[in-house]
């Protein structure tokens, strides 16, 4: 059997020290685009670069075109195909083929809309261990898909992985709809950092925050708080490009400052993402003053957001995926 480590070399020390991550979300709404474009360009990178050192992509109501999985009912949850995706894992690879890097895929898992794929350099790959997933269905034990059933439901899919000593978790979610319902999407974010468990090499359970970054890419579904009667003054100010008036009525930002959801989070940056509002991609990186394994060969000195954008050029669905860029240190 061919060594698929081969040709492998001593993996260059300084580059692995800064790393570019690109994380991506997406409501397709059950669609597949027209072109390869779109796809292609939700993944671009740094122009300075051939490709992401790592890709984290989030994907919501994400099933093959003939399979609408927004309106599944519990029966149908139940014999839903695990691969309903399959056309959108093979959509990234062959933009990521053309990169000139190769990648080694190291997250494929589904729970019903969502989906959550994680690609790194494949020479990155052999030094990538303690990978684990867990999967939470609100509303529906663990099966669940957001508005499946009922607006209480949201639905995620957690992995965690150590790249040297150094550990991430990467979350994919799908939060309740509407915008009334503001309290349940707090209750969503509270539901899955309570319930969302990982275990160590020495079989300690840990949350999605005990680790060295936690990248979460989703529809959040958190609206803006101005009166539908309003709609023509809010198009005016998205037209003006000033978004201040909106920021002031952004119920994830009211979450994060009251603190009933998302308060220990950092958002990738400025929010310019219509029509794209309620898909959000935040992080959190380990405080330095807390407890470090001394023995740590690659330490996450800094993750610093680079770029946070709208692909306006992906049309398929009636949102637009929205692409961070971090840079790793």
């Amino acid at each position: 059997m061919p060594n698929p480590y081969s040709g492998i070399g001593k993996l260059d020390t300084e580059k692995l020290l800064k790393l570019e991550i690109c994380a991506i979300t997406w409501n397709v709404a059950s669609g597949f685009p027209s072109t390869a474009k779109e796809v292609e360009d939700a993944l671009k990178s740094d122009s300075r670069t051939p490709g992401a050192d790592i890709y984290v992509i989030s994907l919501q109501e994400a099933s093959h075109p003939e399979i609408y999985v927004v309106h599944l009912n519990p029966l149908n949850v139940t014999i839903a195909p695990h691969h309903s995706a399959k056309p959108w894992e093979d959509a990234f690879e062959d933009v990521l083929i053309k990169n000139g890097r190769k990648y080694a895929k190291i997250c494929l898992h589904q729970l019903v809309g969502i989906v959550l794929l994680v690609y790194v350099r494949y020479d990155l790959f052999p030094y990538i261990s303690e990978y684990q997933h867990d999967k939470l269905g609100i509303g529906m034990g663990r099966l669940g898909n957001k508005g499946a059933v009922s607006a209480s439901q949201a639905s995620v899919v957690a992995f965690r992985f150590r790249l040297f000593h150094a550990t991430f978790v990467c979350i994919a979610s799908h939060l309740s709809p509407h915008k009334e319902n503001y309290s349940k999407r707090n209750k969503n974010y509270l539901d899955i950092c309570e319930n969302i468990c990982f275990f160590d090499s020495s079989f300690t359970p840990n949350n999605i925050f005990d680790c060295d970054v936690l990248i979460w890419a989703g529809d959040l579904n958190y609206r803006v708080e101005f009166p539908i009667e309003d709609s023509d003054a809010m198009i005016k100010v998205i037209d003006s490009g000033e978004y201040t008036p909106l920021l002031a009525k952004d119920q994830l930002i009211a979450a994060m400052t009251e603190g009933t959801a998302f308060s220990d989070m950092s958002e990738a940056g400025a929010i310019r993402l219509t029509p794209s509002w309620t898909d959000r991609i935040l992080y959190r990186v380990r405080p330095k003053e807390g407890p470090r394994d001394s023995t740590v060969i690659v330490s996450v000195k800094s993750f610093t957001p680079m770029d946070y954008t709208c692909v306006s050029t992906a049309i398929h669905s009636d949102h637009r995926p929205v692409r961070a860029l971090f840079e790793l240190e």
